[in-house]
């Protein structure tokens, strides 16, 4: 079976030698003693995170003790966690080694799992409930990141320091928190996509909600970020073709399919492959349940982890096609409960992964009855929960494509269209203009335009006071603080 003794011994001999670092244990808490190998380190590990939670410190003299008080402790292991202190070395790799030790557990269980289920089947059990079991115990022994209780005070102090980096970026003259859209207008408006956040885009059929996923991919791709793109709709193939054929802008894919291409023609398209496909990926296999992507999304957070510091950004095209988490839920489930678990799905690959998620969704042809065609909350098909999961959510509107011909200050609608932002959880709502045109998909539109975005207030998420309630910035008689 796989272990990883040597890296066992280095997390506790640095936890034991530095026992006054409150940073080293938080680094390793996602450890527990099933995961260690030796039955010394499972002892000595639990015997520290007892100490830890009792904000004790866990030198090697408390440990000793308080393995005495437990039945646990004799000379010679008291003589191994000396031993374990002089090998260390460095300890900056704490988390790397707790990592390995995570990762070796895993694959025990997973063996220990999949010679049970072999067993199980050689024995005629039901290959769908085998699966189905299978898919739940890979997702309990799936680390979540979000799987830890945190002290909301002791956090302060990284806060407070985050938002000095963000008072010092501003003054630097870069206004971009997080990862840029690649649309001036949208950055304006949103500061970039930030990690552990939903971002829902909706819009009807032809309004070119594939073509804005990609130009967004192209952007973090671009910006170093690696992508995690989840494609229900297209295959891999046809979506190399699109950024193609909208960076070159020459070169359509109709021309690519047809086979009409210059030796100029190939020029141009592996010099624009050189630019913007960097750092994308996309899932072309069989995944198309919330759970089958959550771990496609996981092993790509895992492998990507090793490579860059920049956290990667997860796409889903799109919300209405993805399954439940198995045939037996599915076939108990209606589409709106379907719907809700992927939405819960989704937004647990933002948080647990620690990324932004954008994900597209179908609206219902209620826009279609309306003169403007204007898109509403309302619209989104099948399921509230997806309003109600997205932090940020806006919707994709070209009044072009429904014979709309002026906006209201009169300017053209011709090769344009919006992004309306009508719900966004930690910043303001409004209107972007992008340009728009079948060949090179969404662009930036004109930067002397500065009509957009148009921002308003965020009213519809602001709780109402009720009765008995101050107004902002009016203290109460009873409040304590």
């Amino acid at each position: 079976m796989p272990f990883a003794i040597e890296m066992e011994q280095a997390v506790l001999g640095i936890l034991l030698l530095e026992s006054e670092k409150a940073d080293n244990y938080r680094k390793v808490a996602r450890l527990t003693p099933s995961m260690f190998g030796d039955q010394r380190h499972k002892y000595i590990f639990n015997t520290i995170r007892k100490l830890s939670s009792q904000g004790s410190s866990y030198n090697v003299l408390l440990v000793n003790n308080a393995m005495r008080d437990d039945g646990m402790a004799d000379k010679e292991l008291t003589n191994y966690m000396t031993e374990l202190m002089s090998k260390v070395t460095n300890s900056s790799n704490i988390e790397s080694f707790a990592f390995i030790i995570e990762q070796k557990w895993m694959a025990r269980e997973m063996i220990a799992d999949f010679e049970s289920r072999a067993a199980a089947l050689r024995k005629n059990a039901d290959p769908l409930d085998m699966l189905d079991k299978a898919k739940m115990k890979m997702m309990d022994i799936t680390p979540k990141a979000g799987r830890r209780l945190v002290s909301a005070q002791d956090m302060w102090p990284d806060i407070s320091a985050n938002l000095q980096r963000n008072v010092d970026r501003l003054k630097s003259g870069n206004p971009l928190a997080g990862v840029t859209s690649g649309f001036r207008s949208v950055d304006n408006l949103t500061l970039g996509w930030m990690p552990k956040e939903y971002y829902l885009f909706g819009g009807r059929p032809a309004m070119g909600k594939t073509a804005f996923a990609l130009a967004l991919t192209m952007a973090a791709g671009m910006a170093g970020h690696p992508v995690h793109f989840t494609s229900l709709e297209m295959g891999a193939e046809a979506l190399i073709r699109r950024m193609i054929a909208y960076k070159t802008e020459l070169v359509s894919t109709w021309r690519m399919r047809k086979g009409d291409l210059s030796i100029e023609d190939f020029k141009m398209m592996n010099n624009a492959a050189d630019r913007v496909l960097k750092n994308i990926y996309i899932e072309d296999g069989a995944a198309r349940d919330i759970d089958g992507i959550y771990n496609s999304c996981y092993e790509f957070y895992l492998n990507q982890k090793q490579e860059t510091d920049k956290h990667p950004v997860y796409f889903l095209d799109y919300a209405q096609l993805t399954d439940a988490s198995s045939p037996s839920a599915k076939g108990m489930m209606n589409r709106e409960q379907v719907l809700s678990s992927v939405s819960r799905g989704w937004k647990a690959i933002c948080k647990d992964m620690n990324a932004p998620g954008i994900a597209l969704s179908q609206l219902s042809r209620a826009v279609e009855t309306r003169g403007d065609k204007i898109p509403q909350m309302s619209d989104l098909r099948e399921s509230g929960s997806l309003e109600q999961d997205a932090d940020f959510i806006g919707f994709l509107y070209r009044p072009e494509y429904y014979g709309i011909e002026t906006y209201e200050d009169g300017k053209s609608t011709k090769d344009t269209g919006q992004l309306l932002v009508r719900k966004y959880r930690e910043g303001e709502v409004g209107d972007c203009l992008l340009g728009f045109t079948g060949s090179r998909g969404w662009y930036n539109y004109d930067e002397d335009d500065v009509r957009f975005p148009t921002i308003r207030p965020n009213l519809n998420y602001s709780a109402p006071l009720h009765s008995d309630e101050q107004p902002v910035g009016k203290k109460r008689e009873d409040d304590p603080f």
